[in-house]
């Protein structure tokens, strides 16, 4: 599941990081990739609040291998380079993505031990980062080897693979099942029903948009901004967003492993300080910079922008009703993935009307601050 998880992560990247190349044959700018990246999300929070109820019924497994057919297809309507067909292939990409988290929090939550809860999440989160990771290091060499669509055909070759491999373990996986009554389609508004009941958890997936918003922003601009703006090359400015997510794999982990020995609030207070401090960097990028400076701030935004998701997806999972996991993961999912729906879209925005990066990466780093605060305000324990 993590591996398919990488996948999806992967798709969604594709775009971004080809942007600049994509866009000639689209005729559009590649500052419009906000829009994109915000229709992307838009299906994920759709599709994870469709799917919240089904997963747990249908099995984890099962439910990610279809959520990996829609990635397939949202790349493949890429290739014409059609501008109608881009909402459609965002759309597809994003209800691709949407199953993930709330799938797998169902089957975590029934095998690993609470204790454990926030290092098991953070390592299968590291999924996301290697999905990025993986489009910032291989796609731009292979758009310059061949040409973008070559690139788009990869990822959803990729994709195909481990969906295919994911069959070996499903039959053992898919065994956790939810009892009770079956699935209708009238209760698909129950998650987002159930946060509401909580305000804390209601609190955690507000704090979760802006989070989102941020990650989302910058994942998707870095690479163009390195490359237009700061005048790095594609593959150095590629080569960032890889380093980026390679320091969130081990950063979602270190935090993971602190989160369940102090307290997984503080670590994401902390990461919501580092988010600001590292986002505001960002503008202070030139050519002057030895690349080894740039690479050491794209540590920084790994370890903080990109490394709070699993953390975050763990004391979720612990604030959760008991037997709710799957429902209040998937209604928070949805919370969490309306960040990524308006973050990168407002920042095309802002550079549309400005003509300039400063005024949306200040924005988004003035967010992360004070969504940072309000995770060390106290909060009441819920269960049951």
């Amino acid at each position: 599941m993590t591996a398919m998880q990488a996948g999806s992560s992967l798709a969604y990247m594709t775009l971004p990081v080809i942007a600049v190349r994509a866009a000639e044959s689209f005729e559009l700018s590649a500052g419009l990739i906000g829009v994109y990246t915000g229709l992307a999300f838009l299906g994920s929070a759709i599709a994870s609040l469709l799917t919240a109820g089904i997963s747990p019924r249908i099995g984890a497994v099962r439910m990610c291998q279809w959520a990996s057919l829609a990635n397939i297809a949202g790349l493949l309507c890429l290739l014409p380079a059609e501008q109608w067909l881009l909402p459609v292939a965002a759309m597809l990409v994003g209800a691709g993505y949407g199953p993930m988290n709330p799938a797998g929090s169902f089957l975590l939550a029934r095998i690993v031990p609470a204790h454990r809860l926030s290092l098991v999440f953070s390592i299968k989160q590291t999924c996301v980062p290697i999905g990025y990771g993986l489009a910032g290091l291989l796609l731009p060499a292979v758009v310059l080897v061949a040409d973008w669509r070559a690139a788009v055909l990869l990822s959803a070759g990729l994709v195909a693979l481990i969906a295919l491999a994911s069959e070996w373990p499903r039959a053992r996986l898919d065994a956790f099942r939810a009892d009770g009554s079956p699935f209708r389609f009238r209760t698909i508004l129950a998650p987002l029903k159930l946060i509401a009941l909580y305000p804390d958890l209601l609190r955690m997936a507000v704090c979760s948009l802006v989070f989102s918003g941020v990650q989302l922003g910058v994942a998707s601009f870095l690479v163009v901004y390195l490359n237009e703006i700061v005048g790095m090359s594609l593959t150095a400015a590629g080569s960032v967003l890889a380093i980026a997510n390679m320091a969130a794999v081990a950063g979602r982990v270190g935090w993971g492993w602190i989160a369940d020995l102090v307290s997984a609030r503080w670590v994401l207070g902390g990461l919501g300080l580092g988010m600001a401090a590292s986002v505001a960097l960002i503008l202070s990028v030139s050519l002057a910079w030895p690349f080894a400076l740039v690479a050491a701030l794209g540590v920084a935004i790994g370890a903080t922008v990109i490394g709070w998701n699993g953390v975050f997806l763990a004391e979720t999972a612990r604030q959760s009703p008991e037997g709710k996991v799957s429902e209040v993961t998937g209604g928070v999912m949805v919370i969490t993935f309306l960040g990524s729906v308006i973050g990168p879209p407002l920042l095309s925005g802002l550079l549309a009307v400005t003509d300039s990066y400063k005024a949306g990466f200040w924005l988004l780093a003035v967010a992360a601050l004070a969504m940072g605060v309000v995770f060390f305000l106290p909060v009441r324990e819920i269960r049951g």
